[in-house]
């Protein structure tokens, strides 16, 4: 998929990890498991969230739905 340049200048500055990993949802208890780019997306948003970056908070939010909705429906929304 292709990404505009304010989602791939958030991409590059993520530290993306070499494996999955499986990542639950502290409010439902479901889990999903997520590649490394969406693991590192996943870290950032929760990040963001805690610092209250809401720029990048909401970049990354978009971003994440757009390349994992699945996911996305399970653990952020």
């Amino acid at each position: 998929m292709k990404l505009n340049k304010t989602e791939q200048k958030l991409v590059d500055q993520l530290e993306i990890g070499l494996h999955d990993e499986q990542i639950s949802n502290p409010f439902s208890g479901r889990e999903v498991v997520l590649p490394p780019l969406g693991v590192a997306l996943h870290d950032y948003i929760k990040g963001c969230e805690i610092t209250g970056n809401y720029k990048q908070f909401d970049t990354a939010r978009y971003l994440f739905a757009k390349l994992y909705p699945n996911e996305y429906m399970i653990l952020l929304d």
